[in-house]
This record gives structure tokens, C-alpha cells and sequence, in this order.
């Protein structure tokens, strides 16, 4: 199942075109019904792919792509509802997904991108082991769990200590930084943080979501 058969699963009326004898130009999946029609503004034109240079849509992904809040807000999409949340708010249901059958989270930055497009045929089914879309990345992010919840200890744990998100996602620490760690002992924090986590997506996302 794909991100936009699920979102149709929300909605309680059906989207019909005229059937054009190809694929759905993003998903692949089901049969073409719609023509392009973006706007001069739409960054994803690379993400829908041309077959023999026919371009069209499916029922789903047409009214999944026309919903203007999946472009500029932050969403949870699960089994047969969607809700238009805070980034802080998609970002801690990560930590704790609640779901019956899937799942999909996609965490805005600055609500300029449609960062979820690759991500059509990620719909999550575990909790162990999902993706999650982020602006600015261009393709999905994989989370374990395990790692995910031990990211985010370390990360509100230094933003406790003052540190800051900047700090934190590069791993680049100042001299002051050094010395502070090293006075109240998480030094080896610091260590681990450039070494293993710096720059990598998924701290990237974790950076972002905590205080």
C-alpha cells in the first residue's frame, strides 16, 4: 500500500478520472487517470517518473498531491486517519508510534519542500524499524528504535546542559563546550556524538524535535 491509498482510506468520497492505459507517474502502482497540473512553484518534478513520455496520475496520488497541507504542514498518517501537527508533535510519535495496521510521519522544516515524495511506497507496519520523512532530505530516513530512543536521551540531556543544536548536529563543539563536559564528566558524550551520530539523518531529526 502506498502513502496516498492510505490517505484516500481517510476520506469518504472517491476521486475519479478518465483512464489514460499507464502506470501512475509517482506511485507506479495503479492506472493514470489525471494530467499534471502543478503549479510553477512545485519543486518535485523530479520524483514523478515519465513512461515513454506519458505523464498522468492515479485517483490516489492526484488527491494526495492536491492537498495543499501535506506540502507546508508537519502529518501523521495511520491506518484510516491523517492529523496536521506541530514538527514537535510528529516528531515524539516517532518515539512512541500508536497505529493498528500503518503508519507514516513526515516532519516540516520550513514547509518549502515536498520531502515526502520518495517516500510514496514507505507506508511503516512495525515499531521497531520505520521511515520518516524530513525537510530538507529528498529521500526517507530509517529509524531503529532502539537507537532512535538512545539519540534522543543524549540529545535532551546536552540541551540541558546548555549546548546547542548547532553544536549538536555537527558534532563541531567549542573550546568552552570541551571544558564544561569535561568539568561535569559527559565528555565521552561529546566523543560518541562526533564520532557516530554528527551529521547523519537521523540525528539530524532528533536535533530538530527535542527543546
Amino acid at each position: 500500500m502506498s502513502l496516498s491509498v492510505s490517505y484516500l482510506a481517510t476520506k469518504n468520497f472517491a476521486v475519479e478520472g478518465t483512464p489514460k492505459g499507464f502506470f501512475c507517474s509517482w506511485c507506479g502502482q495503479h492506472e493514470a487517470e489525471f494530467d499534471f497540473n502543478f503549479s510553477a512553484n512545485f519543486m518535485g518534478y523530479t520524483f514523478l517518473k515519465a513512461n515513454n513520455q506519458q505523464k498522468g496520475l492515479c485517483r490516489y496520488c492526484y488527491a494526495f498531491l492536491k492537498e495543499r497541507a501535506f506540502r507546508s504542514k508537519s502529518w501523521i498518517l495511520r491506518d484510516a486517519k491523517v492529523d496536521f501537527v506541530k514538527p514537535k508533535d510528529a516528531y515524539n510519535f516517532l518515539l512512541n508510534p500508536t497505529f493498528e495496521k500503518y503508519w507514516f510521519v513526515y516532519i516540516t522544516n520550513k514547509g518549502q519542500k515536498q520531502s515526502w515524495l520518495s517516500s510514496i511506497l514507505h507506508l511503516n507496519t512495525s515499531k521497531e524499524r520505520f521511515y520518516c520523512a524530513f525537510e530538507p532530505f529528498d529521500y526517507p530516513i530509517l529509524f531503529q528504535i532502539d537507537r532512535l530512543k538512545e539519540m534522543n536521551d543524549t540529545a535532551v540531556f546536552l540541551r540541558q546542559c546548555k549546548i546547542s543544536k548547532t553544536e549538536l548536529k555537527t558534532g563541531l563543539f567549542n573550546p568552552k563546550t570541551w571544558e564544561k563536559a569535561i568539568r561535569d564528566n559527559f565528555e565521552d558524550i561529546l566523543k560518541k556524538i562526533k564520532q557516530e551520530y554528527a551529521n547523519t539523518p537521523d540525528w539530524e531529526v532528533v536535533v530538530y524535535g527535542v527543546k
